[in-house]
């Protein structure tokens, strides 16, 4: 913290000289004031709230570099907000009598700071990463660690720390659970390892120079933990539990809270806050400019589907959405009135397996219906469905309510995301897939591997989809 404190003051003096050196008057003394004291508390402040303070340790040069630009982002915003202050009437200070010159010349000095304390601080971060990387390597300022269990588990967090040298941790030792002797055979990890069971915890402690305790054992050894804890708290020493007891293939772990309750959270579906933000955003926003700009196709589509058979304009189903919640889905009107009843007689002509019902060549479709599915024009309604939350533009197409009923188990995890208006399915030939597990592979792989700019690659990839109907019926 001194040091990023002293590479501020560094790129203050840059940004000074920088901005002395282009022509204009010197800058006021409250204005170098406010820079002098401001930055580096709001600096500090910033690298706190963005952690980038915690231990260096585990994290990698990239996680450094994506928490330092957080940082400098903050601060700028920050100190923007402060210089518009500061040259407010508020304070009745004036930085200079010349209002043309004052912003350029503030924002030119705001922006050099900024980024010379980028360079600076991430020169210095990286520095202290390698340097204290070389020291670990050489067994210099390590973190003792002691093990508790001996089973796969805890060989293979062996095996990782060892692998990690410059990590920096050191094993003291292990602890075996329960009535198991180092004879059984059951032991992952070598006997001359082995400093004693787990009753044995607050002995090993105070024999042993220990920092840290991972209890890396099984959901059915979870039954030692209590009394284990309690000996390590008793002591002030930091404990961690390996959180792959529970053997997930899918879900990702996380840690959260309610209220004072600690929670060990496990979950398949996408959960970074700020990249399903953006995606509201941008279904709210594209589906919000593509109402409008498509609103005269509105028109005319249903002008056409008046004329042409009876019946409403619009098509609206139930369909299943985000873990099971039902909604009203809308649709231009592309089949005879009353096509829902027919369904049971066309059955034997069913393309798809599974529960999914689709036909080649289906007769219940108008011919102003099939030039509108040909290019997804009855599918632009939907775009309402996506303002208000319903669907989104991007994710598993949703089924009908009878449909979902026939879902086997493992299939009901393609409701663990919003539906959207497009998906993998959509660019890879839509209705050329007859296999409804094909199908569900597509959509599970997709949520598997889920980001914002996933969806943005598929959003593209759709257009000339339907652009020239590929697959469409």
């Amino acid at each position: 913290m001194v040091i990023d404190v002293a590479a501020t003051w560094a790129s203050l003096a840059v940004a000074y000289v920088y901005v002395q050196a282009t022509k204009g008057k010197e800058m006021p003394p409250s204005f170098l004031l406010l820079f002098f004291i401001g930055a580096p508390a709001l600096v500090l402040f910033s690298a706190n709230w963005t952690r980038l303070y915690e231990s260096l340790r585990l994290k990698t040069y990239f996680e450094i570099l994506l928490s330092l630009i957080q940082t400098v982002a903050l601060a700028l915003v920050v100190l923007v907000a402060m210089f518009t202050f500061v040259k407010s009437e508020a304070l009745g200070l004036k930085l200079d009598p010349n209002p043309r010159g004052d912003p350029y010349r503030i924002n030119l000095a705001v922006m050099v700071f900024s980024v010379t304390l980028f360079v600076v601080l991430l020169l210095e971060k990286w520095t202290a990463k390698f340097v204290l990387s070389q020291l670990r390597i050489r067994k210099k300022n390590l973190r003792r660690i002691l093990v508790v269990g001996t089973g796969e588990r805890a060989q293979r967090l062996d095996n990782v720390i060892d692998f990690n040298r410059h990590w920096g941790f050191h094993i003291v030792g292990f602890l075996e659970l329960g009535e198991a002797s180092r004879d059984s055979g059951e032991s992952a990890v070598e006997p001359s390892r082995i400093l004693g069971n787990v009753s044995d915890i607050a002995e090993v402690m105070d024999k042993h120079v220990v920092d840290e305790v991972i209890f890396a054992i099984t959901l059915a050894e979870a039954k030692y933990l209590e009394e284990a804890i309690q000996k390590c708290e008793e002591v002030g020493i930091t404990f961690h539990l390996i959180a792959d007891f529970l053997d997930t293939t899918i879900s990702k772990v996380d840690f959260d809270s309610m209220g004072q309750i600690p929670l060990l959270t496990f979950s398949s579906a996408p959960q970074n806050l700020a990249a399903t933000f953006a995606k509201r955003v941008f279904d709210i926003f594209v589906s919000g400019v593509m109402l409008l700009i498509a609103s005269p196709l509105f028109i005319l589509a249903a002008i056409l589907i008046k004329l042409t058979s009876r019946g409403p304009v619009f098509f609206r189903q139930k369909r299943v959405g985000l873990n099971g919640r039902v909604f009203t889905l809308l649709k231009f009107r592309s089949m005879v009135s009353g096509a829902e009843k027919m369904q049971a007689q066309l059955m034997e002509k069913n393309v798809m397996s599974g529960p999914v019902f689709k036909i080649e060549k289906d007769p219940r479709i108008t011919p102003v219906g099939r030039l509108m599915r040909k290019f997804s024009i009855d599918e632009l309604p939907q775009l309402w469905n996506v303002f208000v939350g319903h669907m989104s533009i991007v994710g598993p197409r949703p089924l009908p309510t009878y449909e979902v009923e026939k879902f086997a188990r493992r299939q009901r995890r393609r409701l663990s995301m919003k539906p959207g208006l497009t998906c993998t399915w959509q660019i890879s030939g839509r209705s050329k897939i007859t296999d409804f597990d094909d199908w569900l592979k597509l959509d599970l792989q997709y949520i598997d591997n889920w980001s914002f700019g996933l969806d943005l690659k598929i959003f593209f990839k759709t257009i000339p989809a339907v652009l020239f109907g590929s697959g469409a019926r």
